[in-house]
């Protein structure tokens, strides 16, 4: 018997030691790009009314800039632009909001502005305790009336605020739609960076439960009445993020499919890579595509949030899931003309290899999907840049064109 309990402690430990191995040792590398403030980012805090102020003494809100515009920003405090709110999570900074600020900043040098937000928790342990998550969505509901009340003289003023919600942060964001007082009109798009939105990581404590049963519960009941109006986002990090299991990004069984996105960072277009648990906040590729889809959101009319439902969508799918490789999401044409001044590569065996140490010119690879006697094909591509895109088509010729060599599909 001393023996058997002798073997089990050994393989035990030896199941130990390589788990720890797998974590430490056998990742892969971090591909992220990091996100650079060509000037010194900087936060300014935002008044707030003395009542609230004593009912939450360890909160902040801040907005961030750079330069000459938070300069303006300090001397009188009117705002132009898109609100944009970022919600830390557990543990988190409100200054982790500087990678997505400074982007959309040099990007609305072209551009309508974005005013970026930011909630100061005092770093709070609230996925380990649940007992402070109500008092931050409290104070989070607060933060967006105070945003909007900013905005008051502007000739086209805000009516909502875009949530950005890292980690626990997100599960606030859509926690906001619990609180009876709320008007759930002021929010219509949330964005949710490695949250997890079934359920806690750790079950600490009954608040944990509590609080995300509550919530869950909500947007299921309401999911078509008080809901029907907002679309959300849910990224997960991927294999690096050790600390967040995908399934617990998901948002299946709790928000409306046609309103609602759950990706993976791996599958994202143009970040294609996976990332740990705090890099999803700076990494660059990922940045880009929220900023992206974020000026896409906003109406020519206005230029503030488009309200209308299937265009957000249509603009989230767009940068998040089925990138065409236009840079503008409305120009996706249903037939594409091939320059025949492009090199067209035809494949014709099973099995095809095509190498190129430089090409001058853009390349088409026309990969022919065999359904005859029942083929499957298969097409991998590897060690593609992020401007290479695989379309899937139907070949046409064009009677109306001299040449019947220029196809499109």
């Amino acid at each position: 018997m001393g023996s058997v309990v002798r073997v089990l402690a050994l393989l035990c430990f030896f199941l130990f030691v390589w788990g720890l191995f797998d974590i430490f040792a056998n990742h892969e590398q971090n591909t992220c790009e990091m996100t650079y403030m060509f000037e010194t980012p900087q936060y300014v805090g935002i008044s707030l009314d003395e009542t609230l102020k004593k009912q939450f003494p360890k909160y902040n809100l801040y907005i961030y800039g750079e330069g000459n515009y938070i300069q303006k920003l300090r001397r009188n405090m009117k705002p132009e632009g898109v609100p944009v709110l970022f919600i830390p999570g557990n543990a988190g900074s409100y200054k982790q909001v500087r990678s997505l600020a400074s982007v959309a900043y040099r990007q609305a040098a072209l551009k309508s502005h974005f005013n970026y937000f930011t909630v100061d928790f005092n770093e709070e342990l609230s996925g380990l305790y649940g007992g402070v998550l109500m008092d931050e969505t409290k104070f989070v509901e607060q933060c967006i009336y105070r945003i909007l009340s900013l905005y008051e003289r502007e000739v086209n003023p805000p009516t909502s605020v875009i949530l950005i919600g890292h980690s626990m942060g997100g599960v606030l964001a859509r926690a906001l739609f619990v609180m009876p007082s709320f008007d759930p009109k002021l929010v219509g798009t949330i964005l949710t960076l490695a949250s997890p939105h079934h359920a806690p990581v750790v079950m600490a404590d009954w608040h944990l439960k509590e609080f995300f049963q509550g919530v869950n519960d909500y947007w299921r009941i309401n999911i078509n009445s008080t809901l029907a109006h907002v679309v959300i986002v849910s990224v997960a990090g991927g294999y690096k993020d050790i600390l967040m299991p995908d399934q617990l990004t998901s948002l299946k069984n709790i928000a409306a499919d046609e309103r609602a996105i759950s990706i993976t960072a791996t599958a994202v277009p143009r970040v294609w890579r996976s990332m740990d648990h705090l890099c999803i906040v700076w990494c660059k590729q990922l940045i880009l595509a929220i900023v992206r889809a974020t000026f896409d959101l906003m109406s020519m009319a206005s230029e503030q949030e488009n309200k209308v439902v299937k265009e957000k969508m249509d603009v989230l799918r767009h940068h998040f899931v089925s990138h065409s490789g236009s840079r503008n999401y409305r120009s996706r044409p249903d037939v594409f003309d091939i320059d025949q001044s492009y090199l067209v590569v035809r494949p014709v065996d099973f099995k095809w290899n095509f190498q190129r140490k430089k090409h001058l010119s853009g390349t088409f690879i026309q990969v022919p999907i065999r359904t005859d006697q029942g083929f499957n094909t298969f097409t991998a591509i590897t060690n593609q840049d992020n401007d290479d895109w695989i379309f899937g088509c139907v070949i046409k010729n064009d009677t109306e064109k001299k040449s019947t060599k220029q196809p499109n599909c």
